[in-house]
């Protein structure tokens, strides 16, 4: 178990994972000529909200919601205590399987260094 601490996520909402390249590039454009917000890392951060994907980039600095693009939202995270899974795909196959099973476990946020290597966090049930 772990803690994770306050967090700022710009992203987009898109209807599948399979839409993450096109949601990080526009991120990612963004970003480029943005002198308020900068990456804080660069991994690819993916939230499930309701049966869609908040998918985007952790960054640093303040941007007011009315100065953002159309279709790019940005939404800070309190603290949580969360629990890691790291999770390794070797086929497209086995990647959509992964993520139907974390899905079905109540996936709090997906982190991904590559489409092949990824981590989970769920919250912690410990208190």
């Amino acid at each position: 178990m772990s803690k994770i601490f306050l967090r700022r996520h710009l992203f987009t909402y898109e209807n599948t994972i399979l839409d993450s390249i096109k949601a990080v590039e526009k991120v990612d454009h963004f970003l480029q000529f943005s002198n308020k917000l900068s990456l804080s890392s660069d991994l690819i951060i993916i939230y499930p909200d309701n049966g869609q994907f908040k998918i985007g980039r952790e960054v640093v600095g303040h941007e007011q919601k009315t100065n953002l693009p159309e279709g790019i939202f940005i939404e800070d995270y309190s603290s949580e205590e969360i629990q890691t899974q790291k999770l390794k795909a070797h086929t497209a196959e086995e990647f959509d399987q992964l993520i139907q099973k974390v899905m079905d476990q109540n996936v709090y946020r997906m982190r991904f260094k590559s489409f092949s290597e990824f981590e989970c966090d769920f919250l912690s049930t410990e208190k």
